[in-house]
């Protein structure tokens, strides 16, 4: 992911949902506030570890964990 900068993250309530959420800029810009995209999940994942894969326009993809 030359020249962008990801932050990954996720939280699990305590009745078992969550959400996913993520953030990207470009390298050298301050990190943004808000997150770019928040995803929220009915059930989340209550073991192990998450991955996020990211799809560029530009055709590459990236795996954040």
């Amino acid at each position: 992911m030359s020249g962008i900068i990801s932050r990954p993250a996720s939280t699990v309530a305590a009745d078992g949902s969550g959400t996913i959420r993520a953030k990207a800029w470009k390298k050298g810009d301050p990190e943004p506030d808000a997150w770019t995209i928040e995803v929220p999940q009915k059930h989340a994942n209550l073991e192990g570890s998450h991955g996020i894969v990211w799809i560029h326009a530009a055709g590459t993809a990236g795996l954040d964990r």
